[in-house]
């Protein structure tokens, strides 16, 4: 007959590991909305505010690790209200003042989720929340590329001096003298090949020129 006692050893250890491991998921639940920002873009030409239809990539999982929900799988971004209450309350106030581009890691305690009756069957009650989000769009602009008219436009119409040290002024002020001379070319070479073909007098395109 087989002596009890490594028999019970087995039993405290395995039950000082379920113990551990109870502890650990408890000390990994959140209390508070955690907001982390994993990318931003350096100029933020669009940012979300209450009242704008915003648009979502994101990818939820549980504090274990499991994923229960992907926006990326699917291919195709949620879109919403901010703050109208179509989402979950942590998204409502952790997206506020996110810029087009821009990638939060979002922590949501489960008063902010899904509460103590969770989202069965893959979000169970008093879960907490991981969302990896990235704001795709606002009110329908996606803010791609740089608008070098605000940037220039923005000094003269407040009244106000460019800044000598702006990197972003120089080169928007750089590519407007780049399109310039570009612009002075094409109509340079329009013009000669009109000479050429003598449908304008000489003098005029020197004139331009």
């Amino acid at each position: 007959m087989a002596s009890p006692l490594p028999l019970l050893a087995l039993l405290v250890l395995y039950s000082s590991c379920m113990a551990f491991s109870v502890s650990a998921k408890k000390d990994s639940e959140v209390k508070e909305l955690q907001i982390g920002v994993k990318f931003k873009p350096k100029t933020c030409e669009i940012q979300a505010h209450k009242g704008d239809t915003i648009k979502v990539h994101y990818r939820g999982t549980l504090v274990d690790g499991t994923e229960f929900d992907s926006s990326y799988t699917r291919g195709d971004p949620i879109e919403f209200e901010l703050g109208a209450g179509h989402v979950i309350k942590g998204w409502d106030q952790g997206l506020l003042g996110m810029c087009v581009g821009e990638k939060r890691k979002l922590k949501i305690p489960s008063k902010l989720g899904y509460g103590a009756q969770g989202s069965p069957p893959k979000i169970p009650g008093g879960a907490t929340l991981i969302f990896d989000t990235e704001l795709v769009a606002v009110n329908g602009k996606r803010g791609n590329g740089l608008n070098c008219n605000s940037v220039l436009l923005q000094p003269i119409l407040s009244g106000s001096s460019f800044k000598r040290n702006s990197i972003l002024q120089k080169f928007c002020i750089m590519r407007f003298l780049l399109l310039l001379s570009y612009n002075h070319l094409l109509v340079s070479l329009s013009l000669i090949h009109l000479v050429l073909r003598r449908k304008i007098h000489t003098c005029i395109v020197f004139g331009f020129l």
